[in-house]
């Protein structure tokens, strides 16, 4: 709908499960290092657990994407009788089922399939999504296939993937069993505020085909603060966002944009019968008693009380705000905090203004403005006083980056993520872009371009010279 107004290829924002958006969290790749760990060391059961839109199915088809030396069944219906399952996971992996005529047919099959596997030095997993949903019965079907093991290996791998409610449905007594075989349990978390933005961010440039920051810092802190980091509802807030944005014909999202979003979106989810993520009843129902109980009062002792002035005062008030917001909405959108050294000089005050307009009292990262270049406060003081700031194009005033030990410039924000360049101990680099984004860093410069991680100061950026 408004990929054409802010140029992109497809919906940066669409809620299918696509690996080529993934974003990974310092808890995503926990967990897919776990799984990854499970697979290839033969650990048999493993379990991924989160909460409903925190990215569960994306990883999965990051495994499935990631993993194409395995043979992987995956399971989507957890709700197949327990023979349906069999026959599914036989049918995925490969192997002729026509002439089986019960489950243990199929049973001893897969028993030959999967010992060829391992004489062959393959692996075979099973993957379950929405595990906590599976009967008793299909529990038990998938135990007895991890039961075709060696005596020291395991020829089965299989991850039950589910909402915490997995967890409760595993220690019941009657599966204490397979609860005691699950050797690897990953879980995921919903987002910071820094892996917020960054994986707004991250979903922008790649639907663009280049780096953009449609939302400005504080819609991303709205964004936080009303989706508490969820994956699912980032993407649903932000998708709402930009069909304002667009009706608005602007092409930035600011808090007043994210604001009527989070109106619509949460006013939509309570119609549709599910509980507001920012409402509480419990706390709601005795405000709401004490209000009755006070306005009952008024009319009792106030039976000819007249509400007309105070109908038309609220009239005259939403007028009131409505002209305000008009004359927000007529204002020019604030521009990124992120330029190139050989931009015009024409637009130098125009950025100057718009960054300062970006400093956020909350914000924990103070802006300074260093040949148009927004840099994070985490240069330290010496550092600062190497570089210039009086905003000339100057090469006596470029910038350089430093490395102190080699460090990997990266395709991505993710230590998953390919490798664009070993950048070299001890030597500079001349920078021609910038951008602080909590712990990454990301640089442009002639060589190539990416992301850095700079938690433990592997580098810093300086001041540098033109015979440098």
């Amino acid at each position: 709908m408004y990929n054409e107004y802010f140029g992109f290829t497809e919906n940066p924002f669409k809620i299918t499960p696509d690996p080529e958006y993934i974003y990974l969290s310092l808890k995503h790749e926990e967990a897919i290092e776990l799984i990854e760990y499970g697979i290839r060391n033969r650990k048999g059961f493993m379990s991924l657990v989160g909460e409903v839109g925190t990215g569960k199915s994306t990883i999965v088809r990051y495994l499935v994407r990631k993993l194409p030396d395995l043979y992987i069944s995956l399971i989507l219906n957890p709700f197949l009788a327990p023979e349906e399952l069999l026959y599914s996971i036989a049918r995925d992996f490969g192997i002729d089922v026509s002439m089986c005529f019960n489950t243990g047919d199929i049973y001893s099959e897969m028993s030959k399939f999967l010992v060829d596997c391992y004489k062959n030095g393959k692996n075979a997993v099973v993957i379950i999504d929405e595990a906590q949903n599976l009967s008793f019965e299909s529990f038990e079907m998938v135990r007895q296939l991890s039961n075709i093991e060696l005596e020291n290996d395991k020829l089965l791998q299989i991850l039950l993937v589910g909402q915490p409610e997995l967890e409760d449905v595993l220690v019941k007594e009657n599966l204490r069993q397979l609860n005691q075989r699950i050797s690897i349990r990953a879980k995921l978390t919903n987002f910071d505020q820094d892996d917020t933005e960054n994986y707004i961010n991250h979903r922008i440039s790649i639907a663009a085909g280049v780096r953009k920051y449609i939302f400005d810092k504080s819609s991303i802190k709205k964004i936080y603060k009303y989706t508490k980091g969820n994956p699912r509802e980032i993407n649903q807030l932000c998708d709402l966002s930009l069909i304002i944005a667009m009706g608005d014909r602007k092409k930035r999202v600011d808090g007043s944009i994210l604001d009527r979003a989070a109106k619509n979106y949460y006013l939509k989810k309570s119609k549709d019968g599910t509980n507001l993520t920012k409402i509480r009843y419990k706390s709601i129902t005795p405000i709401l008693f004490f209000f009755i109980m006070a306005v009952g009062v008024v009319f009792f002792l106030f039976p000819d009380l007249n509400f007309n002035s105070a109908n038309q005062s609220k009239v005259n008030l939403i007028s009131i705000n409505k002209n305000i917001m008009d004359n927000k909405s007529n204002g020019k959108p604030k521009q990124d905090n992120f330029t190139d050294n050989n931009s015009k000089s024409d637009n130098k005050n125009n950025e100057l203004d718009n960054n300062s307009n970006k400093l956020d009292n909350n914000s924990s990262i103070l802006p300074i403005i260093v040949n148009q270049v927004a840099v994070s406060k985490e240069i330290t003081k010496d550092n600062q006083s190497n570089i210039k700031s009086n905003g000339s194009n100057s090469k006596n005033d470029t910038v350089c980056l430093y490395v102190k030990k080699n460090i990997n410039l990266r395709e991505a924000p993710s230590f998953k993520s390919k490798v664009n360049l070993i950048l070299i101990k001890n030597k500079n680099y001349i920078i021609d872009k910038y951008e602080y984004r909590g712990e990454w860093v990301y640089i442009n410069f002639k060589e190539a371009h990416g992301y850095l991680y700079n938690s433990e100061n592997l580098f810093i950026l300086k001041g540098c010279k033109e015979d440098e």
